[in-house]
Parts: structure tokens; C-alpha cells; sequence
């Protein structure tokens, strides 16, 4: 999992459609807090061992969540 991430990060740095339309309109967007640069680094991804991913993949389903909904009180419309 590590090395795939790793793998994907060093392709899309050449991947030039990547870099000019999607890393640049995140910055436009966003600046320096953009989805492109607020990622793990390459050391601390090393660092974290397959258990604790695994553990955080899992632990997802336990966060606390809101649901909300925008729309007609009751079904009766449709």
C-alpha cells in the first residue's frame, strides 16, 4: 500500500496534465492549503507500520457523522 502510494505520488510529479490543470487550479482555488500540498510526507508514510494503516482504514466506520438532507418533508410528493 505504501509503495503504491509512494508510486502514484512520483508519476503524477511528471504527468504533465496533472501538474497544469489539476495541482495548478488547486492552488488557485485553495493557495498554499491545497488538497496537493496537504498530504503525508514520504517519511512519515515509511514510518507508519501496515498495522496502524490497517487500524486507521478500519477505525473510518467508527467517526461520528451528520447526515443532512435538503428537500420535501415527506415522500408523498413523488
Amino acid at each position: 500500500m505504501k509503495k503504491n502510494v509512494l508510486k502514484n505520488r512520483s508519476d503524477a510529479k511528471l504527468n504533465k496534465q496533472i501538474i497544469l490543470w489539476r495541482a495548478l487550479s488547486n492552488y488557485a482555488k485553495y493557495g498554499p492549503k491545497s488538497s496537493f500540498t496537504n498530504i503525508i510526507t514520504e517519511s512519515e508514510l515509511n514510518s507508519i507500520s501496515s498495522k496502524e494503516l490497517v487500524g486507521l482504514i478500519h477505525g473510518l466506520l467508527s467517526y461520528k457523522h451528520r447526515i443532512s438532507y435538503y428537500g420535501p418533508d415527506n415522500l408523498k410528493c413523488y
